[in-house]
């Protein structure tokens, strides 16, 4: 459904989004007035990273047999 280069796209713009976020969330003290927003901003962040780290990583060769490396 999605490539390679979709993936990189929303990783990014979420990892925009977050930053964003973040500014807005010092600016108007959002972490000292809602408890949960550190719960968001941490859950969203490390997903994004995660989906940044797949991507770049991502490999379009399949996958070596179990007892390749022996």
């Amino acid at each position: 459904m999605f490539n390679r280069s979709w993936w990189l796209l929303i990783a990014l713009v979420l990892l925009a989004g977050l930053a964003g976020l973040n500014i807005l969330a010092f600016r108007y003290f959002w972490y000292w007035r809602w408890w949960w927003f550190d719960l968001v901003m941490h859950g969203t962040g490390g997903l994004a990273i995660g989906l940044l780290v797949n991507v770049l990583t991502w490999r379009d060769n399949p996958p070596a047999r179990p007892w390749y490396p022996i």
